[in-house]
């Protein structure tokens, strides 16, 4: 018959010569005193006399790298991440880090345009660096101590590459944040300034301070992290079964989640002062601030930094499926940002035209928001488009008082001469009238012949310059 007591099972049989062979199988490794009772016939057991028996229970033979389980099943002691993760993995990475120098080239090539310098260049390099240094962080997240691994990393190299994990990618989403935050405060701070009649300040340098400073808060708190509790690599049960397989990952202590907290409370305060910034500049043109698509990259960006979190928690136990779901969110979160900072404007610039047709459609549009918006008359508002137009003009006010003062400086010489000088003042009185279309307006623009006399004289002297000024309307006329 067949017996069960505890972790022992016996399997009884009874050959023709009244010999009985057992077989057991045992969950427990090591020595074991086995008792064996005989059925009487009567209802009772007899025990033999060479009761009870030590057993020795060894655990079942596997191959390398193997090892049973109480089941009897042999299965691997150490389990490493699996080569399609791998591979899915350092896919991700290229992808990434491509896109990135991708638009980098792309900006650098076509800097000298209206859209690239209204998008201001030396934030959007800012962007591609950042989220080139935060894609390394794939090429470190596959990396493992399995010998067949297509690069072969010690155990220090292991460790190192757990800290550096968390310094690129920090590093690299604060570097593209505040190069965006920066890129939006210096568009607003210039049509503000435009709007006021005010001559913008075009320095870029206390933007870059800003970034600087952002960057400096980053570090410290990576300082203080990596110098408390500085993750490593290390291998530990998949679970806590009796079977351990070996499982490697970096692991650190209590003070590795109080920073992960702060760091990610701190990354969700950078992207909602994106996200004020981008409805403060709603009403900017997108071509100089482009706030529709900064918002949609914040909103995915923060998405990213609060469901995933959740989700890998969810599947801590499971190495792979955490390592893949790590390198997807960065993945996303990188791609997100270039693909919605840059794709717009090499769309603007490669295949989108603009026509007459179009150019009319934009018009009646914009006439069609001051009908709702109930704007009476032409009223036009100063923007940033006039603030040249207004430095041009100031610039030729000044040149026709400079000529006014030459001339001043000749009808006083002419003064000096006699009667000559009251004939140059009568001619610029009449010829710096009014203009007017009328046919009795036009005759006050003729000149005394005095005045044509000495208007010939003095353009016969060398270094000697006449300027006759009149108006016509709001225009200066420069004769």
């Amino acid at each position: 018959s067949s017996v069960e007591n505890f972790n022992l099972e016996a399997h009884v049989s009874r050959s023709e010569d009244y010999t009985y062979t057992f077989e057991i199988a045992s969950s427990d490794v090591g020595q074991i005193a086995l008792e064996i009772f005989l059925d009487n016939g009567q209802g009772g057991f007899k025990q033999i006399e060479t009761s009870p028996i030590l057993i020795q229970v060894q655990p079942r033979q596997c191959p390398d790298g193997f090892k049973a389980t109480r089941d009897g099943e042999c299965q691997n002691e150490i389990r490493y991440l699996p080569e399609w993760a791998v591979w899915v993995i350092l896919g991700m990475f290229l992808i990434a880090v491509l896109l990135s120098a991708t638009c980098a080239i792309w900006t650098c090539l076509h800097r000298e345009t209206k859209i690239v310098h209204a998008a201001q260049a030396p934030f959007l390099y800012l962007i591609c660096l950042g989220c080139f240094t935060s894609s390394l962080t794939l090429f470190l997240l596959q990396l493992d101590d399995n010998p067949n691994h297509p690069v072969s990393v010690s155990a220090t190299g292991l460790n190192i590459a757990c800290a550096s994990t968390v310094w690129l990618y920090a590093i690299g989403f604060c570097l593209t944040v505040s190069a965006i935050y920066s890129k939006l405060l210096r568009t607003k701070r210039l049509m503000l300034q435009a709007a006021k009649g005010q001559q913008p300040s075009t320095k870029i340098n206390p933007y870059l301070l800003f970034v600087c400073k952002m960057l400096a808060v980053e570090t410290v708190i990576l300082v203080i992290w990596t110098t408390v509790d500085m993750p490593e690599w290390t291998r530990s049960c998949a679970d806590d079964g009796d079977f351990c397989e070996s499982v490697g990952h970096c692991s650190a202590g209590l003070p590795s989640i109080v920073f992960i907290a702060l760091l990610l409370v701190l990354h969700l305060c950078y992207l909602i002062y994106v996200l004020l910034l981008c409805y403060e500049v709603r009403s900017i043109p997108q071509e100089f601030a482009e706030h529709k698509w900064i918002t949609a990259a914040s909103i995915s960006s923060m998405e990213v930094h609060l469901i995933a979190p959740l989700v890998i928690v969810l599947v801590w136990d499971d190495i792979t499926a955490k390592t893949v779901l790590l390198a997807a969110a960065i993945f996303f979160n990188d791609v997100s940002i270039l693909l919605m900072v840059f794709l717009p404007k090499m769309m603007r610039l490669h295949f989108e035209t603009h026509d007459a047709k179009s150019l009319t459609l934009e018009d009646q549009l914009h006439n069609l928001r001051r009908e709702v918006r109930n704007i009476p008359g032409d009223t036009r508002k100063v923007t940033f488009m006039d603030v040249a137009r207004a430095s041009k003009i100031e610039q030729l006010e000044n040149e026709v008082m400079r000529l006014r003062r030459q001339l001043d400086e000749l009808n006083g010489g002419n003064r000096e001469r006699g009667g000559s000088g009251q004939a140059v003042r009568r001619g610029r009185t009449s010829v710096c009238r009014n203009v007017s279309t009328s046919d009795s307006t036009k005759s006050e623009m003729k000149a005394p012949s005095s005045v044509e006399g000495t208007m010939n004289r003095a353009h016969s002297r060398p270094g000697m310059q006449s300027t006759v000024g009149a108006r016509t309307g709001s225009r200066t006329i420069i004769v």
